[in-house]
């Protein structure tokens, strides 16, 4: 996932910024003084520094779907990602990095997402966010090589991953029969009715309210 949204990055300055093979390099190295040194063309560097969840993005319950053969199926959430790139411009002269850079910028502000033409095939169904990165997530940098420190684009590409797969749900109960076994054997045929419960009266005494039961008289 993480090397394809390398090659739909790279593709993005090589289409859209533009920058021109063969004159500019794209790498994604850490820039460090190993790969400073050994530079011999003009190069734009996308280092990946952070890979957190998307906060914004995060969401409660569940996901539901109709799967193959019209069977219902559930899923938690899909999380979204977010890649944090710092891209930097190393040319001899400084204003040839202010001009990549500000290329750079301006077709990132452009876009809210990577063009699906820059997308490698698995993540053509995706829609993954463009952005530049906000204040909450700077770049350290204590990361730079030596003492050394340039201007710098930060970029931030979110996606959502598919880390959850589909779980059938089971059918819904339609009918409950139940059926209640008796307490015990029922009564004989020419058992006694149990006599009525007995009529509660009111009645004052001595200032207070006082219930005294009467028995129903008998029918017959």
């Amino acid at each position: 996932m993480i090397h394809q949204v390398d090659r739909a990055l790279e593709q993005f300055l090589r289409d859209v910024v533009p920058v021109r093979a063969g004159t500019v390099d794209i790498s994604f190295h850490a820039p460090d003084q190993a790969w400073t040194s050994g530079l011999t063309r003009p190069t734009i560097d996308l280092f990946l520094w952070e890979v957190s969840r998307h906060q914004p993005s995060a969401r409660a319950g569940v996901e539901e779907d109709t799967g193959p053969g019209g069977h219902r199926r559930w899923r938690p959430p899909t999380p979204v990602v977010a890649l944090r790139y710092v891209a930097s411009a190393w040319t001899r002269e400084q204003r040839d990095e202010h001009e990549l850079l500000g290329a750079l910028l301006s077709a990132v502000l452009a876009h809210d997402r990577l063009p699906a033409p820059v997308l490698p095939e698995p993540l053509r169904s995706l829609r993954c966010g463009l952005s530049l990165g906000d204040d909450q997530h700077r770049f350290p940098l204590q990361l730079w090589p030596g003492s050394t420190t340039k201007a710098a684009v930060t970029l931030e590409v979110t996606l959502p991953v598919e880390a959850f797969a589909w779980s059938e749900r089971e059918e819904p109960v339609e009918t409950v029969v139940a059926q209640v076994a008796p307490a015990g054997p029922p009564p004989p045929a020419d058992a006694a009715e149990p006599d009525p419960p007995p009529v509660l009266r009111r009645r004052g005494q001595g200032g207070a309210l006082v219930m005294e039961g009467r028995r129903r008289p008998d029918p017959g």
